[in-house]
């Protein structure tokens, strides 16, 4: 809107207040917010703690009674923690095994039964629990007290409402507080707003004085802030427009020169305005245009562009172009069909700017023939479609041989590790087998010792039974005798040796079935399909599985000396690295005839993890070290090898875009090195 249609429905004073308002409002109730919530916990916090203090003091008292039989003390502190005027204490009850309310501080609650899902093993808290008799929600502490064999509860309920009391005074003050300060700002608020609406409206005055055709304006600069610098840019702003007004009367007559210079060139120019009666008017054209259309010059300036653009055209023309008026930049060209004095059409590409003409806005339009341009990309085009159809064609056929090569190569590495799995499972079977052996035999020990056990405790409730008893000479006779019986059981059990083997037992036992898990895992980590997504895996930890599910080949006749160094975690997929070990450790130790080592290194270098696998075997031949990461190749005898192990190897570490080479002497042994970038990027 301009001029009078104009008018304000928020000034800045009011923003500025309602932006207050609402700041205030907010800082105010998040400051709120906090305080209550930090008040709120220690408030609660140093409840409870008072609440387990008097529960441990009533458990202490409850424990004292039960032996001396002074319950009428626990009773009456009960009703003293219940009738102090500081107290939060709703009730206090001391609840027996039976669950059942054995004192209270009221004999209302005597005799009551307590919901067994509120009796805990352990001292426990409830924040929230509801109180029906009272009507309201508190905090329930459950202390629980082991007296001889059986286990009392010691029962508080505690009220919030002083904790909720003290949160309202806190609200009331900080609300006060809240509303002081917005008084304060809004005055404040006031005095500046004043010194901010006088100079805009100042500004306004003068732009509106500009719009009416006065430039003559400028606003006195009286401040050094924003205000100041605003005003001294409205200047700046007037006098740049009074120069541009003085080069924009100029410009028309540089342009006329400029359409003279290029008449001879081989595009076609014309100038065209509106005016209240027609639109597109051809006001001048240059050789080229008399050329391309065949109309003479007079024949064109008596015309409009409607009169040489094709009729069905002409308004994808006008739609293009109609803003361009108003616009000084030279629009992108476009392609149109145009009508010459034959009546033939052509095809034309029009690229238009805005300028003044004659002191008035017009449109300059460069018109080239692209006629037969459009043919050869016609041409071209059917060429082309034609080309990308059998590039398709053929991609598709490609595509379908990758993928059957992938899933063929997928198949293939699933095979080899599985074929790996099937001639280690007897060994592994062997390493499970002997911790399961142990565990039996340990179980059937634990079995007659706990019979004995049972037999010695039988004794020792016999006793029991006596000791509990009024003692008269007989009673005392029996206990002597009950003391001689456990005394020759012990020994006939050898109660300290069975104590200290079942623990030696048990410990054993754990040891061998975490040996058993660790094993299982560690197969069906290395058995299971690969992630399809790359990890980072530590190396070092790969090795160590690997070893696990290896080390029934290797145990009775290699030595394995591991020297792991820091490594960074490496981007791989970790089930294809393990499968590489493996090859390799399983064909270091076939190579190792008797007996001998295999030595295992790793180093971080630079950005790249570098593993070392170094055997004493018989070494490769000369001759064969070429052919070793062959697919299918084997010295081995047949039905002993797939011929696939090393070449799997060679695949899975050259698709991590890493390097594995080999170096071996006949005789002393072979080291295969291995090179694995930190983070390699994608992989295939």
């Amino acid at each position: 809107m301009t001029g009078d249609k104009f008018h304000i429905r928020l000034s800045i004073v009011h923003k500025l207040m309602l932006y207050v308002i609402l700041l205030v409002f907010f800082a105010v109730g998040v400051t709120t917010y906090l305080m209550v919530k930090q008040e709120s916990k220690v408030l609660t916090e140093a409840l409870t703690y008072a609440a387990k203090h008097t529960a441990k003091s009533i458990a202490s008292s409850t424990e004292s009674a039960f032996w001396s039989l002074n319950w009428i003390f626990v009773e009456q502190l009960l009703k003293e923690i219940s009738e102090d005027q500081c107290s939060e204490v709703i009730f206090a009850k001391v609840v027996n095994p039976n669950g059942e309310v054995y004192l209270a501080d009221d004999k209302a609650y005597y005799g009551e039964t307590v919901d067994s899902s509120l009796l805990f093993d352990k001292e426990t808290l409830l924040d929230r629990h509801y109180f029906s008799e009272q009507g309201e929600e508190g905090i329930l502490l459950i202390h629980p007290v082991a007296i001889g064999k059986d286990k009392w509860y010691i029962l508080l309920g505690l009220t919030l409402e002083p904790v909720r009391k003290k949160i309202r005074d806190l609200i009331v003050r900080n609300v006060g507080l809240g509303g002081l300060i917005l008084l304060l700002a809004i005055i404040a608020l006031f005095f500046l707003s004043r010194s901010i609406s006088g100079p805009l409206g100042r500004l306004s005055n003068s732009a509106k004085a500009i719009a009416a055709g006065d430039p003559d304006q400028s606003v006195e600069v009286k401040s050094r802030d924003e205000i100041g610098l605003l005003g001294d840019a409205f200047n700046e702003m007037v006098k740049r427009l009074n120069d541009a007004k003085v080069e924009r009367e100029s410009f028309g007559q540089k342009y006329q020169t400029l359409v003279t210079t290029v008449s001879k060139a081989g595009v076609g120019i014309i100038v065209v305005q509106n005016d209240s009666e027609r639109k597109w008017i051809i006001r001048y054209v240059n050789q080229g245009m008399v050329d391309l259309s065949g109309y003479e010059t007079e024949e064109l300036l008596r015309m409009t562009m409607k009169n040489i653009v094709h009729p069905d055209d002409y308004g994808r023309l006008s739609k293009l172009y109609s803003k361009e008026f108003s616009e000084a930049a030279l629009r992108d060209a476009h392609q149109f069909r145009g009508v010459n004095k034959k009546g033939e059409i052509i095809w034309i590409e029009i690229s238009v700017g805005a300028t003044d003409f004659d002191g008035r806005r017009a449109l300059v339009c460069y018109a080239r023939d692209v006629s037969k341009r459009l043919e050869i990309e016609a041409a071209l085009k059917a060429y082309n479609e034609n080309l990308e159809m059998m590039v398709l064609e053929r991609t598709s056929k490609l595509k379908d041989t990758l993928t059957h090569l992938q899933d063929t190569q997928s198949q293939l590495l699933q095979s080899e590790k599985m074929a790996t799995i099937g001639q280690l499972a007897a060994g592994v079977a062997h390493e499970i087998n002997n911790p399961v052996g142990f565990v039996k035999s340990n179980l059937g020990t634990m079995r007659e010792y706990c019979e004995d056990l049972v037999r010695l405790l039988a004794k020792y409730q016999e006793l029991e039974t006596v000791l509990a008893s009024d003692m008269g000479s007989h009673e005392k006779s029996s206990v002597c005798s009950l003391l001689e019986t456990l005394s020759g059981l012990k020994e006939e059990i050898d109660l300290d040796f069975v104590l200290d083997d079942y623990q030696k037992a048990v410990d054993e036992s754990l040891e061998g079935m975490e040996r058993v898990a660790k094993i299982v895992s560690d197969l069906k980590d290395f058995s299971h399909i690969d992630k399809a997504e790359l990890e980072e895996t530590d190396i070092n930890r790969g090795i160590e599985s690997t070893l696990d599910i290896v080390w029934n080949e290797l145990k009775y006749k290699v030595d394995v000396t591991k020297d792991l160094g820091d490594i960074p975690l490496v981007k791989c997929y970790s089930q294809r690295l393990n499968q590489v070990f493996m090859n390799i450790l399983v064909n270091g130790a076939q190579a190792i005839e008797k007996k001998g080592e295999i030595r295992i290194t790793t180093r971080a270098r630079d950005d790249n993890v570098e593993i070392k696998f170094s055997d004493t075997g018989k070494g490769i031949p000369p001759d064969i070290l070429p052919k070793i990461f062959d697919p299918f190749f084997t010295t081995k005898d047949v039905g002993k090898g797939t011929g696939l192990g090393l070449n799997v190897a060679y695949n899975i570490i050259r698709k991590h875009k890493g390097s594995i080479h080999v170096e071996s002497e006949v005789g002393k042994g072979t080291r295969f090195t291995i090179r694995l970038k930190v983070d390699p990027g994608a992989i295939e």
